[in-house]
C-alpha cells in the first residue's frame, strides 16, 4: 500500500471517514465493517471512494485534506486507466486539475498506461 504525505486537515479527514462509515457505508460493500478500524482507513481507499462516488462537496473536502499532487497521483495511477466512470473522470480533470481538454488528456494517458504495461511485461 502506498503511503502518502501527511494530510493538510486531519479533522476534515476524520469527517470524511465518519461519513464513509455512516452515510456512505454502501460504498464499502466488500468489507466487513464490524472488523474495520476507522482510525486506519487507508488514504488510498478514502481518496478513491470519494473521487469516484462523492459529491462536489466531498471533492471540496478532499482538496482541503490532500495536496493536489497526492490526488493527481492516485487519480492518474488508479482511476484514469479504467474507462469506467468516464464522464466523472472528465469532471474530476476539470475540477481538481483545471484541464482545458480532459477528454484528449484521458485518451493519451490511457495509451501511455497501456504502453507502460506492455513495456514492463516479460
Amino acid at each position: 500500500m502506498r503511503v502518502f504525505e501527511p494530510v493538510r486537515n486531519a479533522q476534515l479527514k476524520e469527517e470524511l471517514v465518519e461519513k464513509l462509515f455512516s452515510e456512505n457505508s454502501v460504498w464499502l460493500w466488500s468489507y466487513d465493517l464490524k472488523k474495520a478500524d476507522k482510525a486506519n482507513v487507508p488514504d488510498r481507499l478514502l481518496i478513491e471512494k470519494y473521487l469516484l462516488l462523492g459529491s462536489v462537496e466531498d471533492w471540496e473536502k478532499l482538496k482541503q485534506v490532500y495536496d493536489e499532487k497526492v490526488l493527481y497521483s492516485h487519480w492518474i495511477e488508479n482511476i484514469v486507466p479504467s474507462e469506467r466512470y468516464h464522464q466523472k473522470q472528465i469532471e474530476m480533470a476539470r475540477f481538481f486539475f483545471d484541464m482545458e481538454n480532459p477528454e484528449q488528456f484521458l485518451v493519451e494517458a490511457r495509451k501511455q498506461h497501456l504502453a507502460n504495461v506492455i513495456a514492463s511485461s516479460p
